[in-house]
């Protein structure tokens, strides 16, 4: 207790002194007081004896703190060897392991880079493989379509065309497409391949126009095996619902046209005024062998707008009109209804697939699997005939809200 108390009265006075109150200083510059004593009047003597004095009480205080924390210090000491001993194993131990990854990387990367190069190059044999054999199949696929063009009977370029097989040559060009687009790159660039390209793209514009003409004069003579044949060759092109889609939009064309040609205001004016003129001649010539009906000839006498008495003639005439155009109306539907029937009936003789489901597209993309018994109502509405009485209820809307 006495060496605590001494000690604490050491530094109190330290503290308190002012002589040592200039190294208390934060800011404080040895030169700057060097310089302060060298200036004052005490004299450098004066202030090295009190430098000297206060080192030595410093250097006791720091005796007494020493001896009187000396367990406390042993400790901490005991605690510092004990660091320096773990310190120095992990320091091993880092060592250690740093030779083991340095080993273990020298012994890897080699055999890393070496299958690394072997993967691509496998990679890359393994596409010009594939390149290769889509190819061959390209090839052959070509080949098969010009023996089926170009070895038809007859030899003549004006018959050759009603003697090649459309569906065969529809289906070669079919997997052709799927061949060019099977996989991410394409065949272009492929000499054998671009050389035969546009003969390719020839074919395809002949086999196409001729699949239309054949179906567009089936549906003409209302011949299901023509129309039958004619929808084979598009379902072999993968464009039977375009094709479907372009018949019905040209029949529905039709009737809409018949009907604003028989709804058109100013033909049906000029029909009923000209029948109007024959009817007021008819009226005259009556008139003149009974003067007492002079009052009716009036009636007729206005050409603009359907004035009293005419409108018998107006209607007479539109219902004429109308009569002629749904004949063209009944034609056309039962056109398009000849196509639907064609096509519940039809199925492809590989794949068994029935067109009519191929159009209505029923089936899911993803698993092959039937749509819903809910949403089979919906897709009703994209039956042919269905289509067809859509586009013509718009249209038939259209013109008479004009009319």
């Amino acid at each position: 207790t006495a060496t605590s108390g001494s000690g604490d009265s050491i530094v109190l006075a330290l503290k308190t002194d002012e002589r040592f109150q200039p190294f208390l200083r934060e800011d404080f510059s040895p030169a700057q007081y060097a310089s302060e004593i060298l200036a004052s009047s005490n004299g450098v003597q004066t202030a090295s004896n009190t430098l000297n004095e206060g080192i030595n009480i410093l250097e006791k205080a720091v005796r007494d703190e020493v001896t009187r924390s000396y367990d406390v210090l042993m400790n901490q000491l005991t605690g510092i060897e004990e660091a320096e001993k773990i310190l120095r194993t992990l320091r091993n131990g880092v060592n250690s392991l740093h030779q083991t990854t340095e080993k273990v990387r020298t012994e890897i990367v080699e055999p890393h880079r070496i299958v690394s190069a072997k993967t691509k190059q496998l990679e890359r044999l393994t596409t010009t493989v594939d390149v290769l054999h889509r190819v061959v199949r390209a090839v052959k696929l070509m080949q098969r379509l010009r023996v089926c063009v170009e070895n038809s009977s007859g030899g003549r370029n004006n018959d050759k065309s009603s003697s090649i097989d459309f569906a065969k040559a529809a289906k070669l060009i079919h997997e052709l497409r799927e061949v060019e687009l099977d996989a991410d790159d394409s065949l272009v660039g492929v000499e054998c391949v671009d050389a035969q390209r546009e003969w390719v793209v020839q074919v395809t514009k002949l086999v196409r126009r001729e699949a239309n003409e054949a179906l567009k004069k089936g549906m003409e003579i209302q011949s299901q095996a023509d129309v039958g044949n004619a929808l084979q060759v598009h379902y072999n092109l993968d464009e039977l619902s375009i094709a479907v889609d372009v018949q019905v939009n040209q029949y529905a064309s039709i009737a809409i046209e018949a009907i604003k040609e028989s709804t058109d205001w100013q033909k049906i004016q000029s029909a009923a005024s000209l029948m109007t003129s024959k009817s007021s001649a008819a009226m005259n010539n009556s008139n003149n062998n009974n003067t007492n009906n002079n009052s009716t000839s009036n009636i007729y006498n206005s050409r603009s707008g359907v004035s009293g008495g005419q409108e018998e003639i107006y209607q007479n005439v539109l219902w004429e009109r109308l009569e002629s155009c749904f004949e063209v109306v009944h034609e056309s539907a039962m056109s398009v209804w000849h196509l639907q029937r064609v096509l519940a009936k039809k199925r492809d003789p590989l794949s068994h697939a029935l067109f009519l489901d191929e159009v209505l597209k029923r089936e899911s993309p993803s698993d092959g699997s039937y749509m819903h018994v809910s949403n089979v109502t919906s897709a009703m509405d994209d039956l042919p005939c269905a289509k067809f009485w859509i586009i013509l209820g718009k249209g038939m809307m259209d013109h008479m809200s004009k009319t």
